[in-house]
C-alpha cells in the first residue's frame, strides 16, 4: 500500500497492472433527504487510512442488467485514480461515464483505466456524479426547498476541484487536465465547455459520441418539476421523506415526457431523458452551441450510432424488442415523433441521399445525425481553438446488423478489447488491437498537449475528419451533405 495525503485524510493506493490504483475515494458527503437536490458538500475528514482497494457505490438508479453495476447507495460521490507513479507531472485525463443521465457508474469494467494510464503514461481519473432528476433538473424555483440547479454538474465541478488540488500527490500536472466522456458523459463535457466557472478546471476536452444540444431551457425543465409535483403533491415533504426507491419509481413515471432540446426554431424533441442540464442563468448561463468556446477539442461519433437503439436497445439500458418495424410507415412515425413540424423536409433529404438504402438504414442515418453528429460538428467548427473531428468505422463483430454502433469506441479507448463487451463489439483480431493502440495514442498525445496537425487536420479549416477503420484516412465532405439539412433547420447555431 502507498499512502497519499488528501484534504480529507490519508488514502491507501494499491499496485495494479503496473500502475498505482485508488478506487472509491470519496470527494463529497452522502446524499440523503434535501441534500439530494442541493450542491455537494466536500467530504469531511476521516480518521486513519482510507483503503482505496474497491470501487465505491454508484448513484441510486434503475440499473441495466448488462452493465454489471453491483451496488448503489446514497454515499456515491467518489472517484478512482490510476497513475504510473505519484512523482512527476503527467497529463491527467478525467473520464465522465455515460448512461443517459439516468444510469451508469465509474465502476463499470469497460471504464477501467489501468491500461490507458500505463500505456500512455498519463494519470487517469474516473468519477461518479448524481443521476436522474436529482442531478439534472432545476428545483431551485420551488419555494421552501432551498434547492440548487444542475447538481450533477456541480458534482463534477467539485470532483475537478479535488483533482486540481491533489494532482501533485498523484504524479499529475494541474495545468494539463483533459476532460473526456462518452454518450451522456460527452454531453456533460460539451455543457461544461460553456460553463464560465469551469474554465480553469480543465484545459482540453474530448467529446465521444455525445452532442452539444442536450440542454434544456428553464421553461422546458419546469415541465418535469411540475409533473413530479402533480404526482407527489407537497414537493418539500417528498424530498425530505421519500426513499430512493420511491424517488426512482416517480422518476420512471416521467420517462414519457417529451422535451424540446436547446432553443431550435422548430420542435426537436427528446424522449426517455427527463433529466438534462438546464440553462439556469447561474451555473449554465447559455447554450453550449451559442457559447464562446476556446479549448483544444477532439470530437467524434461512431458511423451508425443509433443502430443499437433500433436493434439491441438492451445494451444501452432499454427493453429488448420482439420485432422491429422497418417499413415506410415506421420511417414516417420516427420522424413525426421527433420532428413534428419539419419531418417532411428531413424525410425528403434522406430519401434522396439514400435512395438505394432500406428504411432501417435511413432511420439510423437520420437519428445518428439528429441526435449525435450534427451538433458535435457545429461545436467543433465554432470552437476558436484547434478542433479535431473523427469518425469510427470499425463494425461490431458480434452482430453485424449493428454496424458501427454507439459504444464501439469504449473498448478501444480503455484497451478493453479482450473483455466480454470488447469481444462482442470490437473483437480481438490483430487489426482490432492495432486500431485500439493507434486510437489510444491519439488520445494520449492530445492529452499531453502534443500537436496532431501533421496527420489530423484542424476541422475548422476544410471540414476534414480522421476516419478510424481498418486503415486510418483523412476524409473531406462525405458526411456534409446530410448535415446540411440540419444547418438550414437549426439556423440559430450560426448566429453570434
Amino acid at each position: 500500500m502507498l499512502i497519499i495525503e488528501t484534504d480529507s485524510g490519508q488514502v491507501g493506493l494499491h499496485r495494479h497492472e503496473d500502475v498505482w490504483e485508488g478506487l472509491g475515494i470519496p470527494y463529497a458527503e452522502p446524499l440523503q433527504g434535501l441534500d439530494r437536490i442541493r450542491a455537494p458538500r466536500p467530504r469531511q475528514p476521516w480518521a486513519g487510512v482510507w483503503d482505496a482497494s474497491s470501487f465505491g457505490a454508484a448513484c441510486p438508479q434503475t440499473c441495466p442488467e448488462a452493465w454489471g453495476i453491483e451496488k448503489t447507495a446514497p454515499d456515491c460521490l467518489s472517484l478512482n485514480v490510476w497513475t504510473p507513479d505519484v512523482s512527476g507531472k503527467r497529463a491527467i485525463m478525467v473520464w465522465i461515464h455515460g448512461g443517459g443521465y439516468l444510469a451508469g457508474a465509474s465502476s463499470q469494467s469497460m471504464y477501467h483505466g489501468a491500461r490507458l494510464s500505463s500505456e500512455q503514461e498519463v494519470v487517469v481519473i474516473s468519477l461518479n456524479y448524481r443521476l436522474g432528476i436529482c442531478g439534472f433538473s432545476d428545483f431551485s424555483q420551488v419555494e421552501g426547498l432551498q434547492a440548487d440547479s444542475n447538481c450533477g454538474l456541480r458534482d463534477v465541478l467539485l470532483a475537478l476541484e479535488w483533482v486540481r488540488t491533489h494532482a501533485p500527490v498523484l504524479g499529475g500536472d494541474p495545468g494539463r487536465i483533459t476532460l473526456f466522456g462518452q454518450s451522456a458523459g460527452a454531453m456533460l463535457v460539451a455543457t461544461l465547455l460553456a460553463v464560465p466557472s469551469a474554465g480553469y478546471l480543465f484545459q482540453r476536452a474530448i467529446v465521444q459520441s455525445g452532442s452539444a444540444d442536450h440542454v434544456l431551457l428553464s421553461e422546458a425543465a419546469r415541465t418535469v418539476v411540475d409533473r413530479l409535483g402533480s404526482e407527489v403533491g407537497d414537493l418539500l415533504r417528498f424530498w425530505q421523506e421519500a426513499s430512493w426507491d420511491e424517488l426512482l419509481c416517480q422518476q420512471t413515471k416521467l420517462m414519457d415526457t417529451r422535451l424540446p432540446r436547446a432553443n431550435y426554431p422548430f420542435a426537436d424533441l427528446q424522449f426517455a431523458m427527463p433529466a438534462l442540464p438546464v440553462v439556469d442563468g447561474h451555473l449554465v448561463t447559455e447554450l453550449p452551441l451559442q457559447a464562446r468556446i476556446c479549448k483544444p477539442l477532439m470530437v467524434g461519433t461512431c458511423r451508425d450510432e443509433w443502430s443499437v437503439y433500433l436493434w439491441m436497445p438492451q445494451l444501452v439500458g432499454g427493453r429488448p424488442r420482439q420485432s422491429v418495424a422497418q417499413d415506410l410507415d415506421a420511417w414516417k412515425r420516427l420522424l413525426e415523433r421527433g420532428l413534428p413540424q419539419t419531418h417532411d423536409t428531413v424525410q425528403a433529404v434522406y430519401d434522396e441521399l439514400m435512395a438505394e438504402a432500406g428504411f432501417a438504414d435511413r432511420m439510423v442515418a437520420e437519428e445518428t445525425d439528429r441526435i449525435f453528429r450534427h451538433s458535435s460538428r457545429v461545436l467543433a467548427r465554432r470552437n476558436s481553438s484547434v478542433s479535431h473531428v473523427y469518425r469510427l468505422d470499425w463494425p461490431c463483430v458480434g452482430n453485424r446488423r449493428l454496424g458501427v454502433c454507439h459504444m464501439m469506441d469504449i473498448p478501444f479507448v480503455f484497451a478493453q478489447e479482450n473483455s466480454d463487451l470488447g469481444q462482442f463489439l470490437t473483437g480481438i483480431s490483430p487489426e482490432a488491437l492495432r486500431l485500439g493502440q493507434s486510437l489510444r495514442q491519439k488520445w494520449g498525445r492530445f492529452a499531453r498537449g502534443e500537436s496532431l496537425l501533421q496527420e489530423w487536420p484542424d476541422y475548422r479549416d476544410r471540414h476534414e475528419i480522421l476516419v478510424f477503420g481498418e486503415t486510418q484516412s483523412v476524409e473531406q465532405g462525405q458526411d456534409e451533405a446530410s448535415l446540411a439539412v440540419w444547418d438550414s433547420l437549426r439556423s440559430f447555431v450560426e448566429d453570434q
